[in-house]
């Protein structure tokens, strides 16, 4: 398969049907004609028989085999990608069956809600754009035809029948369907509640959108539904509009062209149908228009709309109530068993837990609970990977369980995990038990996510609040312990209060600070704290030292709640490690990474955290990090200054350091300028002996007054140099030969010098000159140097 046609696949629905009885076969012939569907499996009681039937409606061992064929409904779990999951047997139980399997993925469908929709994409020929009656078009059925008459005795057979959410989808994919459009929704409002809340959304072809609505924004929705109020009908935007505020509302909203149908009763708006279209091309007009006023007038469609809106009613009074208490001054704990309790009085839950997700860790702990006789708040903790939990948490949609066999007993027992979420970010979980599960608690869930939706707000703003003032006081404390750390110049002081300092930031109870010695080497331990000299902690040592290098070549923070579960640690810890949460940042100056800071297990936990490190922890570590840095550097630049002194104490003249730094500088200045430098390398012709045998201070005397001479004469731009002992050298910018002159000046100044030895005996001070010439005698500095430095009596005679 070439990768177009990969792409092309991936995008497709995966569809599994359930039913191989004639209605079932019947679906399965429409949806592989249908080349937006892939379908995946076929489940049916008997599937010895089901392959005869198969054969009988023209499916081929060929086509069998390009699906799974199965039994039991369960086997539908093994195929997670699974879209959509049509079921054809047309039994209730089953139905019910299928929503309490709990599939982590899919939707669910009738198969004659399933064939009309394959059948209304199908029909080629299009709506005639004449604003023509329906009665008045050719007798061949349009989209729009099949959308009227098949799609509205469809949803008359499904009233009562399946729940609520699974109506309102049909109802809008229908519509989709009929008028080519790419998008559309439906909203409802509540008698006792204000404003607009989606019931389903969908968009098409698969994958190009996120089905929540044009662009999320309910806002546009609010002001469609406000037009249709005033002007009492359908709001209808063609491409390219005239108007200013509709060319406006097509952009926010992403759309080419838009329809927007008001549902009115005698009390006013209670809903909104909209539907868009992201191309230009072939505009909708008033017949477009006229098809969904059509559909939203049949009474099936009313009657649903009654119903949804009547169960939204039911619960108003719940959502005011707790909506009330989380806006309360009360402690947060206190709002949630409020709430918690009050929810499960109004659904007559017999017991009810409300679990709070930790952000460092994922996972949920218990907060409020009612109905169960031990006390497990802040004690009992679930792992959000696992089991129901985690498939609530994966899928972000509720999990329904319930009893299959219950014994001795007409209803069953239930349960319903509805996970908690703000903007899709996890903040907590509901878990609802009723000992008298039944089919209307299906058609709860869309409501009890209003529910969770309260809930979910109050905790995720107290955390947001709570990480906020954690911020701005650890913010605080870095930027004060951070200006302290840059004024010190002592390396090994930088280190002990960065580590201690670090700790204290971060509530660590072990910190590892790291830095790199020389340029390419490994990161070496500068300083622990917390650390004590235990085998475990020993371990500890080892295993920062892997940690440190991974973070050092990704140059990216490590933050675990769990060592275990690094990917470069895993398998290498043991089970008793008293080490768990790990935060570790690369320490980086100028883009460098200069070494690594480690911290070991938080210790002080917050509300609705744990002893791991968060998002917080890692901002202020990171600017904290900054400063360590810089401090860092500036103790080695101050420890690099003080070893790198370019005057010599003696003379006051530039050192032989100084010289090793500027030549390389002078050498590239003049090879940019095409001009030549001169270095000069000067000694004195003394008896070693004598040499030795002088005073220090004689011999100081008479190295000060070299110094002199020399200074005096070279030029004021010339670098005169000490080396050592009685040897100078003199560096010339822009000059070639030209220096005989100040030699000749030079040796006559020193031969005028009178030098003692310790016997009063006048030494004679004679002239030795060594010298090269860039580029004429060498070209890199070390050439340059070499031929200078093999120094010669000076001949006075060859100036």
């Amino acid at each position: 398969m070439t990768g177009e046609k990969q792409a092309a696949s991936s995008q497709r629905i995966k569809v599994a049907l359930v039913g191989g009885n004639e209605e079932g076969l019947l679906t399965l012939a429409s949806l592989v004609r249908d080349p937006d569907i892939e379908v995946l499996m076929l489940i049916d009681r008997d599937e010895k028989a089901l392959a005869f039937r198969l054969h009988e409606y023209g499916f081929t061992f060929d086509k069998i085999f390009t699906f799974t064929v199965g039994s039991e409904i369960s086997d539908l779990k093994r195929s997670p990608e699974i879209d959509l999951i049509i079921d054809a047997t047309g039994d209730p139980k089953i139905h019910q069956e299928l929503y309490l399997l709990n599939h982590p993925a899919a939707r669910i469908m009738t198969s004659r809600g399933a064939r009309i929709l394959c059948e209304i994409k199908s029909t080629d020929d299009k709506m005639v754009r004449s604003g023509l009656k329906i009665e008045d078009r050719e007798k061949k059925a349009t989209r729009p035809d099949i959308l009227i008459q098949k799609g509205g005795m469809a949803l008359l057979e499904m009233m009562g029948s399946v729940p609520h959410e699974e109506i309102s989808r049909f109802s809008v994919e229908a519509l989709l369907h009929g008028l080519e459009a790419d998008w559309a929704a439906l909203s409802l409002t509540g008698k006792i509640g204000e404003g607009l809340s989606t019931v389903a959304a969908v968009s098409y072809p698969a994958g190009s959108g996120n089905g929540e609505g044009t662009t999320g924004k309910e806002g546009l929705s609010l002001l469609a539904s406000n037009w249709t109020q005033k002007e009492s009908g359908v709001l209808l935007i063609p491409p390219s509009p005239a108007d200013p505020w509709a060319a406006s509302f097509l952009e926010t909203a992403g759309l080419a062209q838009y329809i927007a149908v008001p549902l009115l009763d005698q009390s006013g708006l209670v809903g909104l149908l909209e539907i868009g279209k992201k191309t230009g091309r072939a505009a909708w007009g008033r017949a477009e228009a006229a098809v969904a006023e059509t559909w939203v007038s049949q009474e099936a469609f009313k009657k649903h709309v009654f119903l949804s809106r009547e169960q939204k009613d039911a619960f108003e009074p719940l959502l005011k109530k707790l909506k009330t208490l989380m806006e309360s001054t009360r402690p947060l704990e206190e709002q949630l068993d409020n709430g918690v309790a009050e929810v499960a009085t109004f659904l007559s839950a017999s017991s009810s837990l409300l679990f709070v997700r930790e952000p460092e860790t994922g996972d949920l702990v218990l907060k409020a609970q009612v109905g169960y006789p031990v006390k497990l708040k802040g004690l009992y903790r679930l792992k959000q990977e696992e089991g129901l939990v985690g498939e609530a948490f994966r899928v972000g949609r509720p999990v329904v369980l319930k009893e299959i066999s219950p014994p001795r007993k007409k209803t069953p027992l239930g349960m319903i995990f509805f996970p908690l979420a703000v903007h899709t970010t996890p903040v907590g979980l509901l878990v609802l038990e009723f000992k008298r599960f039944q089919s209307r608690h299906l058609d709860w869930k869309e409501n009890l996510k209003e529910v969770a939706d309260v809930f979910a707000l109050s905790i995720f703003n107290d955390v947001e609040r709570k990480y906020m003032s954690q911020k701005v006081m650890k913010l605080a404390v870095v930027n004060e312990e951070g200006l302290e750390l840059i004024s010190f110049t002592s390396r090994d002081k930088v280190l002990m209060t960065a580590a201690v300092s670090s700790a204290m930031i971060l509530e660590a109870e072990g910190v590892i600070l790291r830095v790199k010695e020389k340029e390419n080497s490994r990161l070496l331990v500068g300083y622990t704290y917390g650390l004590q000299n235990t085998e475990m902690d020993k371990f500890l040592i080892q295993l920062d030292g892997i940690l440190s290098e991974n973070v050092k070549e990704t140059r990216q923070p490590a933050v675990y709640a769990d060592l275990k579960k690094h990917p470069v640690l895993k398998g290498k810890i043991p089970s008793k490690f008293p080490y768990r949460s790990v935060l570790s940042i690369p320490l980086l100056y100028e883009e460098t990474v200069i070494g690594t800071l480690s911290a070991y297990n938080k210790v002080l936990p917050q509300t609705f955290s744990t002893t791991a490190f968060n998002d917080i922890d890692l901002e202020v570590i990171e600017k904290y990090g900054q400063f360590v840095s810089r401090a860092l550097v500036k103790a080695r630049e101050h420890h690099q200054r003080e070893q790198l002194i370019t005057i010599d104490e003696l003379t006051g003249l530039k050192n032989e350091r100084y010289l090793n730094m500027r030549l390389p500088e002078e050498l590239k200045r003049a090879e940019r300028f095409k001009r030549k430098v001169s270095l000069l390398f000067l000694d004195l012709d003394l008896n070693y002996r004598e040499y030795e045998k002088l005073p220090q201070l004689i011999f100081d005397d008479l190295i000060v007054k070299i110094g002199h001479v020399i200074r005096e004469t070279f030029r004021h731009v010339d670098i005169s140099v000490r080396i050592r002992g009685t040897r100078f050298a003199v560096l010339l910018p822009d000059t070639g030969s030209g220096f005989g002159e100040t030699l000749h000046r030079l040796n006559s100044s020193l031969s005028a010098l009178e030098i003692y030895n310790a016997g009063r005996q006048r030494l004679p001070v004679k002239l030795m000159t060594g010298f090269g010439i860039y580029p004429d005698h060498a070209v890199t500095v070390e050439e340059l140097i070499q031929k200078a430095s093999r120094v010669w009596p000076y001949d006075e005679g060859k100036k």
